[in-house]
């Protein structure tokens, strides 16, 4: 059992070293890191200093100095206290590479899979070769060195190594079980949490972004239809006072009498001796009639008897035709009626 837990650790080691390894080499570690770099920039200042001053460990030498300082830190190793070297290996082995350098690391290193613990990248890939950069560290100089960063409290965040040329290879030799690896782990974490705080606040800003404008839309909508329904209500104050207006008028021409009662009630009162020559209706109350008759100055009683005029006058005086014998008459009057009530409009 225990050698089948050891097996098994193992393998998960080794996995994890190759997904690490292809997160540290893909565009989207470097994209990451680039978007949490422009999203301190847009913090305060203040806030952004003490990030970075989080975030960024110290970078120590090995061996250790005498007096460090606790807190977290990558350890940087010389070019002669690792094995770095570059190997061509099949293009088909890069799909496990950790795996298959694990069987033949004793090919490049004087050292077993045991006693050894290395990390590995790969650099070209040109089929059907891959060109991949190996490397390595005893496994007990490697205990050591993690035994004297716990007894001076340096949490290690990384181990990385120089180059024969004095460059930084940038490959973690740290261990996956380490306390600074899952220090890291945390703090990446802590970063995630944040992008996804961050992402959540933008989520909700452009849904609150879009029911503002839904509100505004349905408040442009709201406005059109209470402008039209001023409109319709303007239209129907309009007809309304239209239809009063026309019942009133329709009212008040049926009180008053027509031209056949009016000639008839005149034919009745004027007498057979009386004659009319013209007659003219102004207004529709304003009655004028000119004509002769054999006695013209007892024409005003007559017409006061007449049932459809009223306040009969003489206009102008009576002159005595010569050729007929008669008098030539004028008379104004106003037809007889009730007046109707006028509407409100």
């Amino acid at each position: 059992m225990i050698r089948v837990a050891a097996r098994c650790a193992a393998q998960w080691r080794s996995q994890w070293q190759v997904y690490q390894a292809r997160w540290q080499a893909s565009l989207a570690s470097r994209w990451l890191a680039a978007w949490l770099a422009e999203l301190q920039g847009m913090l305060p200042p203040a806030l952004a200093s003490r990030l970075a001053t989080g975030n960024t460990p110290r970078v120590l030498p090995w061996p250790l100095p005498a007096h460090c300082e606790q807190g977290p830190a990558v350890l940087l190793l010389n070019a002669s206290q690792v094995l770095a070297q570059r190997i061509d290996l099949p293009l088909a082995a890069t799909g496990n590479l950790l795996q298959v350098l694990a069987y033949e690391i004793d090919r490049y290193t004087p050292y077993t899979a045991e006693q050894v613990h290395f990390v590995a990248r790969v650099v070209h890939r040109r089929a059907p070769l891959a060109q991949v950069e190996l490397v390595a560290i005893a496994r007990s100089a490697l205990d050591d060195m993690l035994a004297a960063c716990g007894e001076q409290g340096v949490q290690l965040t990384g181990i990385d190594a120089l180059g024969p040329h004095g460059e930084r290879l940038s490959m973690d030799l740290l261990p996956t079980g380490s306390a600074g690896a899952l220090a890291r782990r945390g703090r990446l974490n802590r970063w995630l949490w944040l992008a996804c705080c961050a992402c959540t606040v933008l989520l909700a800003a452009a849904w609150l972004d879009r029911r503002q404008g839904e509100v505004e839309a349905m408040q442009r909508e709201v406005a059109v239809q209470r402008q039209a329904t001023q409109q319709v209500q303007q239209l129907r104050q309009t007809l309304d006072s239209t239809l009063g207006a026309s019942t009133y008028l329709t009212s008040l021409k049926a009180q008053r009498p027509t031209l056949t009662a009016l000639l008839a009630d005149l034919t009745a009162c004027l007498g057979s001796d009386t004659w009319v020559e013209q007659l003219e209706v102004r207004d529709g109350t304003h009655v004028t009639f000119t004509g002769q008759s054999a006695h013209a100055s007892a024409l005003l009683a007559q017409v006061k008897a007449c049932t459809t005029l009223e306040h009969a006058q003489f206009q102008g005086v009576i002159q005595a035709d010569k050729a007929t014998g008669r008098e030539r008459f004028s008379i104004t009057a106003q037809l007889r009626q009730e007046v109707a009530n006028a509407p409100a409009h």
